[in-house]
């Protein structure tokens, strides 16, 4: 009886898997061929558009050709000459006139074919394509037969075939029950289950459970990577902006959220909710179409590089990428640039146009008046100086800017002040100013830059001084920090010029600025320096009584 059973169940398996296979093979074999036709007319048809863009085709070809072995590229002309062929040499060809795919494509524009060949069991599948030149581009690639995959995959069926009967002995027998049967009773994971109970079971358990262990390795990758990407975007300062083709938001870092004053929970929802600028909308709209844009626009009080980029997938736009880059500094600096080359010329000019102008007077002898002549020597002497001053200002404000590193030093911050105060003499005792220096302080900082710092400050404070007028300067330490306090009692300052004291050669008195020598950018170093050493000044005045400048410096800072 068992061998009977066993008998009629192997005749049985043999029967489904023949007839199982031819029908499977039969199927398989036509959606197998289709595929690979298309697939072939696809690619010609690439070749084609890429052939049609290139003046010297034959190179295009020879250089493509090198990482193509798939299938066999021939280049045929008008005459049915082959003029190139991945697979033989063009010399030893015959002419392809008459063969079908040449002559539909030269009449259609393309062509499609199929050759079988009996000795090798292979089919041959030909596409060939017009090209702007008159002349054919085809494609052409072997496969095997319905019989050529038969038997090839009949080893396979035997070995099956053979396997078969092997399993039809095992499932007659009665181990083979007592084995599967707490199989299909086991509920949980199969880590759980007792190999050592079933060897023969034990080679599949061990492989599910590598394959189980190596699949929470990858999600645990993945996540790690995922985490990764997502700290990054919250982290970086760029505001960044992702959505889909239907302008749906994929992603929107913390910068963004930011920029645009947005709760978290807008993912999945329509830029509509992040986004209301109608600049920016349009930016996107030209991106789905398949536009880049890079303009500077201005969100709120700041202006930002923008960068609106499609996203494709072949020739199709999936997405939209957005990115805002804070560019207001450097445009505030280029600006700030340009005013100050603008405001140079102008501060050149006026003092040569006067120098010119007087020396022209004395070289042609247009001055007879010997106390006019003196006269005009005076002005360019003074112009000449304004001139001067104002070229020294400029040197030094481009050596303070074009220094990155200062030799830094111990400084007694009273001594510093003396000296000063003694180069100063002159003008001090010739307009008769009181002044008076009172306390201590140390610094360690760059001599030269200290220097620079308060001379133009003691300079302003005499130069804008009342005649018999005060200066006092008083040095007072606290914790880490110096106060210098220098005061003057002069001619003061408005409100509104308080705000624009330390624009370069912005003055507050032109004419009595013009009159005393002064360039306009005094103050501005005094700026400069201070935003170089991470210092800090406030002002306060009052008009007709006078101006007090009070600083703020690190004994020692940090570099």
């Amino acid at each position: 009886m068992k061998r009977r059973v066993l008998k009629y169940l192997v005749l049985i398996s043999f029967l489904v898997l023949f007839l199982s296979t031819i029908s499977s093979l039969f199927v398989y074999y036509n959606n197998y061929s289709k595929v690979e036709q298309e697939n072939l007319f696809k690619m010609c048809h690439i070749l084609k558009i890429g052939a049609d863009r290139e003046e010297d085709k034959l190179s295009y070809l020879e250089e493509l050709s090198k990482n193509t072995k798939s299938f066999r590229i021939s280049l045929i002309d008008k005459n049915g000459q082959v003029l190139f062929d991945t697979y033989e040499n063009p010399k030893f060809l015959p002419t392809h006139k008459d063969r079908p795919e040449f002559q539909n494509a030269k009449k259609f524009g393309f062509a499609q074919s199929k050759r079988f060949s009996t000795t090798l069991s292979t089919d041959s599948y030909y596409v060939s394509f017009l090209l702007n030149n008159d002349q054919v581009l085809r494609l052409s690639k072997e496969v095997d037969s319905i019989m050529g995959a038969f038997l090839k995959i009949l080893p396979l069926l035997l070995t099956i075939s053979f396997a078969i009967f092997l399993i039809g002995i095992l499932v007659a027998s009665h181990f083979t029950r007592k084995t599967l049967e707490p199989l299909i009773n086991v509920k949980g994971s199969l880590t759980d289950f007792n190999i050592d109970e079933f060897p023969e079971i034990s080679p599949f358990i061990m492989k599910i459970n590598s394959q189980n262990e190596l699949i929470e390795k990858n999600l645990r990758q993945i996540k790690r990577e995922k985490d990764t990407i997502e700290t990054i975007l919250s982290n970086m300062k760029e505001s960044l902006v992702i959505i889909d083709e239907n302008r749906r938001l994929l992603s929107v870092n913390k910068s963004a959220l930011n920029l645009f004053n947005s709760s978290n929970n807008i993912i999945g929802k329509n830029i509509l909710n992040l986004i209301r600028d109608d600049s920016i909308l349009k930016f996107v709209e030209e991106a789905l179409s398949g536009k880049n844009s890079e303009e500077i626009i201005k969100i709120g009080t700041r202006e930002y590089k923008s960068y609106v980029n499609p996203v494709f997938e072949a020739t199709n736009v999936r997405g939209v990428i957005l990115l805002f880059i804070d560019e207001t500094e450097s445009i505030r600096a280029l600006r700030l640039r340009d005013e100050f080359s603008s405001n140079v010329s102008h501060e050149l000019k006026t003092p040569l146009t006067s120098i010119c102008g007087f020396s022209e007077l004395l070289a042609n002898n247009m001055v007879d008046s010997d106390e006019t002549k003196k006269e005009f020597y005076q002005l360019i002497y003074r112009d000449s100086k304004r001139l001067l001053n104002l070229v020294e200002d400029i040197m030094k404000i481009s050596g303070l800017e074009k220094e990155a590193t200062f030799v830094r030093e111990d400084i007694n911050l009273r001594e510093l002040i003396e000296e000063i105060f003694k180069t100063q003499k002159i003008e001090i005792e010739k307009r008769n100013i009181k002044t008076k220096l009172v306390g201590q302080g140390r610094v360690y900082e760059n001599k030269t830059m200290m220097w620079e710092l308060f001379s133009n400050l003691i300079n302003n404070g005499i130069k804008y001084n009342k005649d018999n007028g005060n200066l006092d300067v008083l040095i007072k330490e606290d914790n880490d920090k110096v106060f210098v306090e220098v005061v003057d009692s002069g001619i003061g300052i408005s409100s509104d010029d308080l705000e624009r004291i330390f624009e370069r050669f912005y003055r507050v008195d032109k004419s009595r600025s013009k009159k005393i020598g002064g360039t306009g950018l005094g103050l501005s170093i005094v700026k400069h320096v201070l935003s170089s050493i991470d210092g800090d000044v406030e002002v306060s005045s009052k008009m007709g009584l006078g101006t007090k400048f009070t600083l703020s410096l690190y004994k020692n800072r940090k570099e």
